[in-house]
């Protein structure tokens, strides 16, 4: 019996969900080229519904990201929305706080702090960048990363 996405990883171990990432989609699975999930079992018609049941999750989820509206939401995975948060606590922050303008200016101004993180990351060329009046706002995000994207939702 044959079925997709369901490999013998080591002889002997559970089988696992084995799937290749679409190039496209790369960057939001840190750049792995294949997906690989314990399937806690090595009884293959224990293994093959549970194969099925995640590559229809990943066939949806590739489908939003690659559509015109997945694209304009910038839809993530839970990976990289994770990843996200956890930049936001390490650089002090709160999730929204980007979005928000604190007029009485009570601690760092959220901008200040992932723009200084950016130009930490990014080094020279982000900054020159970012502060050349002629670059669209486009031209900024181009640098980020997907979990920047996520960290800083800006419109």
């Amino acid at each position: 019996m044959t079925v997709r996405y369901v490999k013998a990883l080591k002889k002997g171990g559970p089988l696992a969900y084995y799937r290749r990432i679409p190039e496209v989609l790369r960057p939001y699975y840190e750049g792995k080229q294949f997906r690989r999930i314990s399937l806690g079992t090595q009884d293959l018609s224990v293994a093959a519904p549970k194969a099925a049941k995640l590559a229809a999750e990943d066939d949806a989820l590739s489908a939003s990201m690659r559509s015109e509206e997945g694209k304009q939401a910038r839809l993530t995975t839970p990976k990289v929305r994770e990843a996200a948060n956890a930049l936001i606590a390490a650089l002090g922050l709160s999730r929204g706080a980007l979005l928000r303008r604190d007029p009485l200016m009570h601690g760092p101004d959220a901008g200040e702090v992932f723009d200084d993180y950016l130009e930490r990351r990014h080094g020279i060329a982000w900054a020159e960048l970012r502060h050349d009046s002629r670059m669209l706002p486009e031209a900024h995000k181009a640098f980020w990363s997907p979990i920047e994207h996520e960290a800083c939702p800006h419109p």
